[in-house]
């Protein structure tokens, strides 16, 4: 929230409370809160009293909308700024009226805006233009609406249009306002993002200038404002430099990418530190010299230093930190006031108090353990600074684990650390490349471009610097350390490349002293040190790699003093969240390792016994001891590995197949992919693109280009660039060469995930053409291309013929690969998901098991494969309805994936989705819903905000909430994961269609059933365009429709979709496939309805003979089965024999539900209703009873709650206790009548009520 929005929201909360006399404050004072529900609540009570005028009904559905608008329940908003407007309309025309119904109009326009229906929010901003002209309206006003759309026609690209109206908006602003208030900033600074969009970046840059200018008339230098458009004119520039350098960069030989912006989207905000200071005091005045001269000596110790002359601006910044340290320097007067606000913030490293008067100040600091003291001059803070920086960049330092199991398993790479492959890889291209003299010049330039480091200390090293010189500048204070060891922790490939030239002399400085000390050591080894301090989660990682490997993944560091690295890992210990470490190493000099050096001599620091290791070298975990009996303090024995050692070796080897390349650039762009640099990897290839001439190479180029855009989720490009490399790959070489087949394969994987399944089949089967050519028969390749193609057949509903190509792919790795080589798990994995989509688990269960057996053989008992195959099992017994052994599976997983993977990885979100899963199929709702919840607790913090994955989860908690009848956030969840796939994937991706059909079974269920069926259809018309005629999900969403008719009583037509729906699946599924079942059931229920009774027997008997084949005999569909069957003999009059299927169902749902689940009390409630019609009254009423304990357990829901007591009421009248049933029928009345709206029953309740009174006089 900016400023302006913080003092708005601030002032309408005191109004509200001001007017006390105002039936809106309260409303309003709920609504700033952000407690809309209250807002709505109270809203709801203004406009349903008597009293309440039109005007005042106009002013509450305003405030609704307004409610609704925030809690994004969109059409709930329309509806009641809607029913505002057709009040007004109806009012006597006034310049008041009139104005209101502008601001209606308006909001209605934002509203529209906010569903991305652009068209339609124009539609009504121009119905606010046209009547706003006819009246005297303000002219703030009116330039707001030409500001609204000019930003809504740059949204449509229509910047003809967009333009005109910018204009307009600028000529009442200057009139009214002059041409230096911050609000024509804004118009220019949207006017620039216009011409970004138009790439025409020239023109834009023009407009941020101006803005900026403005601004920083008006505004303070660190206003958000202002430090948000420098960023934004920085990028800009970077653009417009990136385009003209392109023409005119030189061949490869120092650098062919500088450190300038992709085309394809902005690169992150670069942080050269790991550290950030803000200093706080009402009296900065960066004019003034004194501050200026602070200002620098803090810089010459933090690079990044932000002032704030209020608390609260200092609460803003950290709140937008989260991963930089960060030291606040703070008067004594702001900080007695801003310390308790900010103290127990995690991204707070510590606080210095800076002031006059030291005495004053003592005593209230001592209660804050982050104040280090209490200081009179900034020299005497910079020096204690440099200390704690030394120590943060020390903690800093990136480190990876390998364990032993790990190691043993070189075919998986992803179960490695990203780290320790990225940086080894990082580090043999650019000591392999050529770096120029223009390398330095353009290091520099991306400094001062980016605002790294002072510009004293970067033109004193453009000015100096030799390679010769790289440890004296690694060890100088200044930017150098800290930009290089934190872009290595975070694999900023910016600024690593930038810095490739530096990465390299500074290896080869220790590479030299290293042969030049050598001798020096005699064969003998030494023991070095290095003290710092550890996340308890790393720390954990470390004390499960005991006999593993432990790569320092940047330049290392040590001390042969041990007092020196002890006192480090000491002060690390007295952090909360960190461990005191003291590695304790043992170095061989006789070893062929990283080099290392003793730099005294050639550091900037020559008072420390200092050796210096080159970058990636790797230690093996001998011992871990604690010391000082204190368990945030530990001693860790390290000894240097060799090159030569076999297990680090065969790894080695293997990462670098990863990034094979004929030249440096070239591997180089392969890593940048692998580490999802994919910006960085555009631009490189783009370069690389313009600089060959050779023919080979640019296919290569488009192809890797293709590979990008892939990954980016931009696949119309990606299938662009494919079939360039494609076509020159067509001119140049015979039609039967492998590299089409690649090709063909690349581009038939982007027409699959698209959902374009026939074309990426068709791709998918020239590439095995090709391959069948030129390939012997037995040849892994062509194992891939049957995989692919079973994978897209498996998609399509194909079942039969995915397992065709699935059991293909497995003989030819059963041919040529050993017994217990992990590929064969995949394929039996495969085969086994088709037979589970199939229906058929025990084939799928005997698959995945062959998968888990081989597994076993060939990894270490925690290895993170294995958790994929007891995962996979635990899928098939989930839709088995043996939710105890799914359970199991899952857990077992779980077990392993903690131990060997971090907490927050992806494959974690995933089991917890899956053990959710278990707990919402056994109605175990609150426990769904953490385990839900805890999936996208990780996903939120380690993927993209647009990720599908997230829409996934958020289609799982929607389905909770839909099945607790929490609706309307289940619409919030289902309409999120609809946003999301809306915005990555294509218009008619099947995934979309899932999201329609779950968004339509929420408004099924609330009974709005016009909405429903829309859903319904919009789902229907995606997979009729993209699946074949007898796809299973076509079968789903015709059944789906069918629901939606069944309830809407239109028993025809549900019966012509359910028909269609089993026609399908007749096609396409096993005789005794479960969806069958269902849809017998669902046909069943139609003639239950329709009172005939014979042919719903007749299909509820299909539904459970398919159900007792295929399924154990306490699943929770064979429980629905009996019940039904119970349901259609009740209704036959076959009341014994009812009765013995509702007992069925009941045993069942026993076994395996909790004790409270309301469906027990359904069952309840049907045994009651036949012993009510057998007139056995008593048993009747303790089975009532029954549901009703059930029922008061539950979250409440009054309407089972007063339908418990009606049942219990007329089984009380049956047995003529008039006295009893009174008491029920008066306590569901009493609900009824609470309900917003009049329940259709309370009337007959009511006579029902009088009609008990008159028998109990009479019986009186």
């Amino acid at each position: 929230m900016s400023d302006t929005n913080i003092i708005g929201a601030a002032t309408s909360v005191v109004a509200a409370v001001e007017k006390a006399n105002d039936p809106f404050g309260p409303g309003d004072l709920f609504y700033w809160k952000c407690e809309y529900e209250k807002a709505k609540e109270y809203f709801q009570t203004v406009l349903n009293q008597p009293s309440t005028t039109l005007i005042e009904s106009a002013r509450c559905y305003n405030s609704l909308g307004a409610t609704n608008a925030k809690s994004q329940n969109y059409e709930e908003a329309l509806d009641n700024y809607h029913k505002q407007l057709d009040i007004l309309l109806k009012l006597e025309t006034s310049e008041k009226i009139t104005s209101d119904i502008i601001k209606c109009y308006m909001s209605i326009g934002k509203v529209y805006c906010l569903k991305l229906d652009y068209v339609e929010a124009i539609n009504y901003y121009n119905r606010a233009l046209g009547l706003i002209l006819t009246i005297n309206s303000p002219s703030d006003l009116i330039s707001n609406i030409y500001k609204d759309l000019a930003n809504l026609y740059t949204k449509t690209q229509e910047f003809d249009l967009a333009t005109e109206y910018f204009i307009k908006a600028l000529e009442i602003d200057r009139r009214q306002l002059g041409e230096d208030h911050p609000k024509f900033g804004q118009t220019y600074a949207n006017m620039g993002a216009m011409h970004c969009r138009q790439e025409d970046y020239k023109q834009a840059l023009d407009y941020f200038l101006k803005a900026r200018e403005i601004w920083q008339k008006s505004l303070t230098p660190r206003h958000i404002y202002v430090e948000s458009m420098n960023k934004t004119i920085q990028k800009v520039q970077s653009k417009l430099n990136c385009m003209d350098e392109k023409h005119s960069l030189e061949k490869v030989q120092s650098s062919p990418i500088a450190a300038t912006v992709s085309e394809a989207s902005q690169p992150q905000q670069h942080i050269p530190q790991n550290y950030l200071l803000i200093w706080v005091d009402g009296n900065i005045d960066e004019g003034n010299k004194d501050c200026q001269d602070m200002l620098t000596q803090l810089q010459s110790v933090v690079n990044d230093v932000h002032t704030c002359t209020e608390p609260d601006q200092c609460i803003q910044l950290l709140n937008k930190i989260h991963k930089e340290q960060t030291f606040v320097i703070t008067s004594g007067s702001l900080g007695q006031n801003l310390v308790p606000e900010i103290h127990d913030m995690p991204q707070l490293n510590s606080v210095y108090i800076l002031c006059g008067n030291e005495p004053r100040h003592q005593e209230w600091t001592q209660s804050w353990i982050k104040i280090k003291g209490v200081y009179t001059n900034i020299k005497e803070i910079c020096q204690v600074l440099q200390l704690i920086v030394k120590q943060c960049d020390q903690t800093s330092i990136a480190l990876s684990f390998l364990t032993i199991n790990e190691m043993a398993s070189t075919d998986n790479l992803n179960q490695l650390e990203p780290t320790f492959m990225y940086t080894q890889l990082f580090k043999e291209i650019l000591l392999d490349m050529e770096y120029g003299e223009q390398a330095i010049k353009q290091f520099t330039a991306y400094c001062r471009h980016n605002n790294f480091g002072s510009l004293i200390n970067i033109d004193r090293f453009e000015k100096e610097y030799r390679p010769q010189l790289a440890i004296w500048w690694y060890t100088y204070p200044s930017f150098i350390y800290s930009m290089l060891n934190r872009a290595l922790r975070t694999l900023d490939a910016d600024i690593i490349i930038s810095m490739g030239f530096f990465i390299c002399h500074l290896h080869q400085q220790i590479q030299q002293l290293h042969q030049q000390q050598i001798k020096s050591y005699y064969g003998k080894p030494f023991i070095g040190y290095r003290g710092q301090g550890l996340s308890k989660a790393n720390f954990e990682k470390l004390q499960k790699t005991k006999g593993g490997l432990l790569s320092f993944n940047n330049f290392l560091s040590t001390n042969t003093d041990k007092e020196i690295s002890l006192e480090f890992a000491r002060y690390a210990s007295t952090e909360l969240d960190k461990v005191g470490i003291l590695f304790i190493m043992s170095i061989d000099p006789c070893v062929k390792s990283a080099p290392f050096a003793s730099i005294k001599e050639v550091s900037s620091y020559q008072e420390e016994e200092e050796v210096l290791f080159s970058m990636h070298t790797v230690f093996r975990v001998n011992a871990i001891k604690q010391m000082d009996n204190d368990n945030q303090l530990y001693e860790v024995e390290l000894q240097l590995t060799s090159d030569d050692d076999e297990q680090l070796r065969l790894l080695t080897d293997r990462i670098r197949e990863e990034t094979s390349g004929s030249t440096g650039w070239q591997r180089l762009g392969k890593l940048l992919l692998k580490i999802g640099q994919f910006n960085k990897a555009e631009e490189l290839y783009n370069v690389l693109l313009q600089q060959t001439s050779d023919e080979g190479e640019k296919a290569v180029y488009y192809s890797q280009l293709g590979c990008v855009k892939y990954d980016q989720g931009d696949y119309e490009k990606a299938i662009w660039y494919h079939e360039k490399a494609l076509e020159i790959q067509q001119k140049t070489l015979p039609s039967n060469r492998p590299h089409l087949a690649t090709s063909y394969n690349n581009i038939g994987k982007v027409h699959d995930n698209m959902g374009e399944y026939l074309k990426a089949l068709s791709y998918y089967e020239k590439a095995l053409e090709i391959s069948q050519e030129t390939l012997p028969s037995r040849h892994p390749t062509l194992a891939t291309s049957y995989n692919n193609i079973g994978n897209v057949y498996n998609n399509m509903g194909e079942y039969l013929k995915a397992l065709s190509c699935y059991k293909k792919a497995l003989e030819i790795d059963q041919k040529t690969l050993p017994s217990n080589h992990p590929t064969l798990a995949t394929s039996y994995s495969n085969i086994g998901s088709v037979y589970h989509r199939m229906g058929e688990y025990s084939k799928a269960l005997s698959c995945h098991e062959k998968a888990l057996e081989i597994s076993q053989k060939a990894l270490p008992s925690n290895h993170p494969t294995l958790a994929t195959s007891y995962s996979n099992i635990g899928n098939v017994y989930n839709n088995m309805g043996e939710y105890l052994k799914a359970l199991s599976y899952y857990e077992k997983a779980l077990d392993i994936s903690q131990k060997a993977l971090p907490s927050n990885h992806p494959t974690l979100a995933t089991l917890y989705n899956n053990i959710g899963s278990v707990y919402h199929r056994m109605g175990e709702y609150s426990k769904a819903l953490s385990y839900y919840e805890r999936a996208l607790e990780i996903q939120e913090k380690t993927l993209p905000s647009n990720h599908p994955t997230l829409a996934t989860t958020y289609n799982n908690i929607g389905s909770v909430y839909d099945n607790m009848e929490e609706y309307s956030k289940a619409l919030l969840f289902y309409e999120k994961a609809l946003e999301i796939s809306q915005e990555t994937l294509p218009s008619r991706h099947p995934t979309l269609a899932t999201s329609y059909n779950n968004i339509g079974y929420v408004y099924n269920n609330m009974g709005e059933y016009l909405k429903a069926l829309s859903c319904y259809e919009k789902a229907l018309e995606i997979r009729e365009k993209n699946l074949p005629s007898h796809h299973p999900d076509l079968a789903t969403t015709y059944n789906n429709i069918g629901s939606v008719y069944n309830n809407m009583g239109e028993y025809s037509k549900a019966l012509l979709f359910y028909e269609k729906s089993l026609e399908i699946l007749q096609q396409s599924l096993p005789s005794k496939h479960p969806h069958l079942a269902t849809l017998y059931s669902n046909i069943g229920g139609v003639y239950d309805k329709m009172g005939e009774y014979l042919k719903a027997l007749s299909f509820y008997e299909k539904a459970l003979k398919i159900r007792q084949k295929t399924l154990p005999s306490n699943h929770p569909d064979l429980a629905t089965s009996y019940s039904n069957i119970g349901s259609a003999f009740n209704n036959m009059g076959e009341y014994s024999k009812a009765l013995s299927f509702y007992v069925r169902a009941l045993e069942i749902r026993q076994q395996i539900l909790p004790p409270n689940h309301s469906i027990l009390a359904t069952s309840y409630s049907n045994i009651s209703s036949v012993y009510k019609h057998m007139g056995e009254y008593s048993k009747a009423l303790s089975s009532h009873e029954k549901a009703l304990e059930i029922r008061q357990t539950l979250p409440s829901k009054d309407s089972d709650l007063a339908t418990s007591y009606i049942n219990i009421g007329s089984v009380y009248y049956n047995m003529k206790d008039y006295s009893k049933a009174l008491s029920y029928f008066e306590r569901a009345l009493d609900i009824w009548q609470r309900e917003p709206s009049t329940h259709p029953l309370v009337t007959i309740v009511k006579i029902s009520i009088e009609i008990l009174k008159k028998d109990i006089v009479k019986n009186n």
